[in-house]
């Protein structure tokens, strides 16, 4: 197998361990297992991990080790912050874009309450992505995959426990607006609602 191939193997064997906590925040991660795990020679292990690395999901300490970052207060804070910027304005620049068909899907997802949390928090990454994802700017396409994938850290670790019809409630007010053309106002909603949605987490976070 080829070492770009072998190195791409690595990278989303490690990531996905860590967006999904196998690997917790803290944990020391052993080269030598990762070898054996990814049945790799040491070089794509070691590109892969620089890689993730870039990303902020592991510290490379010298002499020590690799070990899986932590989710600050602080990241939290930085998260919402980034969002707070981002998705409001999305809207407001991007709003006669949307597909309306595609936000109705979207709307009667969220407004049948049906969802359990998981298929939630699926649905509210792809909606949130598809807000955002009319930019078409690659610097802001990786800073929200960052984003996703630190909020799906902090679900698993929160043990994801509060209640979800608020926000399907908010997601729906949201697409309502945007789909009556109503931009200025659905930015709002969306702003409020990142701010609510960042309140229930730091509930859950601070509680843990």
């Amino acid at each position: 197998m080829k070492q770009e191939t072998l190195k791409n193997k690595a990278y989303k064997y490690i990531k996905d361990k860590i967006i999904n906590c196998e690997y917790s925040p803290g944990d020391f991660l052993d080269e030598k297992e990762l070898i054996e795990e990814i049945n790799s020679s040491r070089t794509p292990i070691r590109e892969a991990l620089n890689k993730i690395e870039q990303e902020n999901l592991i510290k490379i300490i010298p002499k020590k080790g690799v070990i899986v970052t932590e989710i600050s207060l602080k990241d939290i804070l930085d998260i919402y912050q980034l969002r707070e910027l981002i998705e409001p304005n999305a809207i407001i620049e991007f709003g006669n874009q949307y597909n309306k068909e595609k936000l109705i899907k979207f709307k009667n997802l969220f407004a049948e309450n049906k969802l359990n949390q998981i298929e939630f928090y699926k649905t509210d990454d792809m909606f949130h992505g598809y807000i955002t994802e009319k930019y078409n700017n690659h610097y802001i396409s990786e800073l929200m995959d960052t984003v996703r994938v630190q909020n799906q850290r902090l679900r698993l670790l929160t043990g994801s426990s509060h209640d979800i019809t608020p926000a399907e409630y908010e997601h729906t007010e949201i697409i309502d607006m945007i789909i009556s053309d109503n931009y200025k106002s659905a930015a709002k909603a969306m702003r409020e609602h990142i701010e609510l949605s960042k309140n229930r987490t730091l509930s859950v976070y601070k509680n843990k």
